[in-house]
Formats: C-alpha cells, sequence, structure tokens
C-alpha cells in the first residue's frame, strides 16, 4: 500500500526508495509530498533533498512502532520487535483499498497499535494474562469489562481467552468471527514463521 502511494512522487531526493523505508505513506489529498506514517500518525511535508526520511520520522515520533521494529532495509535499526504485525497491516491496507474489494477498514484503529492493546491489559482482573503476547499478535484489547476481550478490526468479543492456548489463540478467534480479515492473516503469519523455524532447525 505505501509502495503503490509513491507512484506520484515528485521529488528525485529524497527517493522513493528512502521514504517508503522510512516508513512513509504518501497522501496526495493535502499536498503533492504530504506523508503520514499509519503506525504513529506522524505528518511531513515540504521535503528537501536534504532531508532523511527515516531521521526526520525519528525527530517526530521515536516512539513509532515502525521505527522500533527491526526494519530489515535500514542498517542501523535495532531488533527490538517482530515485523509481522507491520506486514499483517500493510497487507489489509493494501486489501481494502482494492477494487470491488468486500473488507472494510478497522472499526476500532485506536487498539490498531499492538503497543495500545497491550496497555489496555494493564487494568486485566487478575494482573496481565500469561499469553498477553499471543492476545494482542491476534488484534485483541482489554474493554474493561469482566474478562471480556474484544478485536480492534473485527470487534467480535469474546470472554476467557485468557485461559486459551496461545497456539490456538488465532484459531479461536477465526471460530467466533471466520471473516476477519486480521485474523486470517495473523493465522497465515504464525503458519509461515514456525515453517520457516522448522526448516531452519532441520537443515
Amino acid at each position: 500500500a505505501r509502495e503503490r502511494s509513491f507512484i506520484r512522487w515528485p521529488n528525485r531526493l529524497p527517493s522513493q526508495f528512502q521514504m517508503i523505508n522510512g516508513g512513509w505513506c504518501l497522501n496526495t489529498t493535502k499536498g503533492t509530498d504530504y506523508t503520514i506514517c499509519l503506525y504513529c500518525g506522524a505528518e511531513h511535508n515540504n521535503w528537501n533533498h536534504a532531508d532523511n526520511p527515516w531521521n526526520v520520522h525519528q525527530e517526530l515520533s521515536p516512539d513509532c512502532p515502525f521505527l522500533l521494529s527491526s526494519h530489515p532495509m535500514h542498517s542501523s535499526s535495532v531488533p527490538t520487535k517482530d515485523l509481522s504485525e507491520i506486514f499483517i497491516q500493510e497487507k489489509i491496507d493494501s486489501d481494502v483499498t482494492q477494487p470491488n474489494s468486500t473488507l472494510i477498514f478497522p472499526s476500532n484503529s485506536h487498539y490498531s497499535l499492538p503497543t495500545r492493546r497491550y496497555a489496555s491489559f494493564s487494568f486485566f482482573p487478575g494482573g496481565l494474562p500469561t499469553n498477553i503476547e499471543a492476545l494482542v499478535r491476534s488484534g485483541f484489547y482489554y474493554c474493561g469489562n469482566g474478562t471480556r476481550l474484544q478485536c480492534y478490526h473485527c470487534q467480535v468479543g469474546v470472554t476467557n481467552f485468557h485461559h486459551v492456548p496461545s497456539n490456538e489463540i488465532n484459531v479461536q478467534h477465526l471460530r467466533q468471527f471466520p471473516t476477519c480479515r486480521y485474523a486470517q492473516l495473523s493465522l497465515e503469519e504464525n503458519a509461515a514463521r514456525s515453517t520457516s523455524n522448522f526448516h531452519l532447525y532441520n537443515y
């Protein structure tokens, strides 16, 4: 989705590649070089040839999930976070904008950031669930009512999912709401990672 947005990028420098690598998305509805980060909401325009898109992004939003991730195209990045969340979100953004798409944008975009979903569990009764990482990766956040959780994307509500084994959460998510695109992609990503790890350790 971000790559396609730069088809009409007007500048030679920074290049399209540098802008994409820096986490930016072009929004021509606000200006010919008006850019936004889909993960933290940072905005910037009036780019000049001396600007470094990554550094500008970092100055505006140092805690951006995209910047904190282990971005493979940026040599100075620190691998502190899995990129699967970013890839899934970009795939959803791309799918939603396809012609004749029946998909919809997330119902609760506030919780599209994993850090916000994670923070919501601060008030979970009995403390943080032992499977919180898997719950967050599956799109769930705590909505403050008993043990009820909701998916930020499809808004399906579930209870007692803190007892579900981590490797079963996406499966159970899809049983509750089979058309949730986020859960579908998350399950595919987990399967791909498991296959990759199997080949890595059995080479």
